[in-house]
């Protein structure tokens, strides 16, 4: 929230009764509504997560297992054909 050093004292409000421009910036955002500790959690229907999962830690080992899988190919297709090579030289 950004300092108002005169945020106790009456300003020019252009309408008369409505809030200005200056308010409006310097008030604070209402907060969102927290929910009752007595009401359980919603149960997921189908086809939803019971958990939000953490997207950047799933993303992150999503792509990590990919390209160990992709790695893997590209390191196996090498290796063939440097093998097949080198069985040719040796004929």
């Amino acid at each position: 929230m950004a300092y108002d050093p005169q945020r106790d004292q009456p300003r020019y409000r252009p309408s008369g009764n409505g809030s200005s421009v200056v308010d409006s910036l310097l008030d604070p955002a209402p907060a969102p509504p927290r929910p009752s500790q007595g009401e359980p959690p919603p149960t997921p229907g189908p086809g939803i997560a019971s958990e939000t999962p953490d997207a950047w830690s799933e993303r992150l080992l999503c792509s990590a297992g990919i390209s160990a899988v992709l790695g893997t190919a590209v390191g196996l297709v090498v290796l063939g054909l440097l093998w097949k090579a080198r069985r040719r030289r040796a004929r």
